[in-house]
């Protein structure tokens, strides 16, 4: 994945060369967009201003901190719990890399109901940064959306980010929040997660994206609770190399595999999960041990409502695998499996390389 970002970020400078065609296809993309209401618990929030530049925050550069843009008209507030900076109602409109770049900020800072309408690399990048809300904001046809690194401590709340190649890009951050934000119809992944600790991602719409709609690599200890990961190209969601996650309670239908835990992931939890109608398996479980599966809903899938395989002391219980094309639940090429299976399995496959 990151060989390909570098090739396309090369494309991009080619794609500079006509601005002026993105910049109007980002215009009329914008209006496909999820209608999200604006929260109500800022202090005063400034009129609305377009630019056509980006706005950078440096808080190291004198030139570009929080106090002189504040003083330059850009945000209000002082950067307190109390009174956070706020930047809002802005619209962002540059052929520059970045609509919004916030870096290394320890300040209490809000970023509200911005638009970023251009062909920038990034809407928003937020880097070695913590203390920020982020919400209410648009970012369509974009390279990424968001893109977060070396941060903590920050929200995201009903954000847009469609219809660009990636729509939020987390690497080596921990303590995030990720609540009823919006990443459909990116042309790769919606969310793609990497050294990302400790975060919750809740009652986000991840729909219809051209790879996965959440790409977990090296990531542990996250919650992903009430997504609805439909119709995505690749997977609904994939761990790798990913341990102590967990995942509840969200709607994976219609992907190519519903659920994917692959390349010595442990120790994850996946609960009552509704993954149907997935062109392969509901649940795809590889090279990954002590990982526990209770109360998911697999059913309708184009192969496997669940497939364990080369992995031990997993636990599957409760749940209905029902009406499946392959098995309702196969188990190949291990022991120690724990099954406590109460509903609707209708073939059961179990094969192991032991001679059991």
């Amino acid at each position: 994945m990151k060989s390909k970002k570098k090739q396309i970020i090369v494309l991009f400078v080619i794609l500079l060369a006509i601005p002026v065609v993105i910049g109007y296809l980002s215009i009329v993309k914008i209006s496909s967009f999820k209608n999200i209401n604006p929260s109500n618990d800022f202090g005063t929030l400034k009129t609305s201003t377009t630019y056509s530049n980006p706005i950078i925050i440096d808080d190291d550069n004198p030139l570009l901190d929080w106090a002189n843009r504040s003083a330059e008209g850009i945000c209000t507030g002082s950067g307190t719990s109390g009174d956070p900076y706020v930047i809002s109602n802005d619209v962002i409109n540059t052929t520059g890399a970045y609509g919004f770049w916030i870096r290394d900020s320890r300040k209490f800072f809000k970023i509200f109901n911005c638009n970023v309408v251009s062909s920038s690399t990034y809407g928003i990048a937020i880097y070695n940064t913590t203390n920020g809300i982020i919400e209410n904001n648009q970012m369509p046809s974009t390279f990424f959306g968001i893109d977060i690194a070396n941060c903590t401590d920050i929200t995201f709340r009903n954000n847009n980010c469609s219809l660009s190649w990636w729509g939020f890009n987390v690497g080596n951050s921990r303590d995030l929040s990720f609540i009823s934000n919006v990443a459909n119809e990116n042309s790769f992944n919606g969310f793609d997660l990497d050294d990302c600790y400790d975060s919750l991602f809740e009652d986000n719409t991840v729909n219809e994206n051209g790879d996965n709609g959440f790409n977990v690599l090296t990531s542990d200890s996250n919650t992903f609770r009430d997504n609805t990961i439909e119709n995505n190209t690749d997977y609904g969601i994939i761990l790798s190399t990913c341990n102590f996650n967990r995942l509840e309670s969200n709607t994976v239908n219609s992907n190519d595999d519903g659920i994917r835990i692959a390349s010595s992931s442990s120790f994850n939890t996946v609960s009552h999960n509704t993954v149907n109608n997935n062109d392969d398996d509901g649940i795809f479980n590889s090279d990954s041990d002590y990982n526990q599966f209770t109360d998911n809903t697999c059913n309708h899938n184009g192969d496997e409502g669940a497939f364990i395989t080369d992995s031990d002391h997993i636990i599957f219980s409760g749940g209905t695998l029902y009406n499946n094309t392959g098995h309702g639940l196969n188990v190949e090429n291990r022991i120690n499996i724990t099954l406590l299976v109460t509903k609707f399995i209708i073939i059961m496959k179990m094969e192991s390389d032991y001679g059991e």
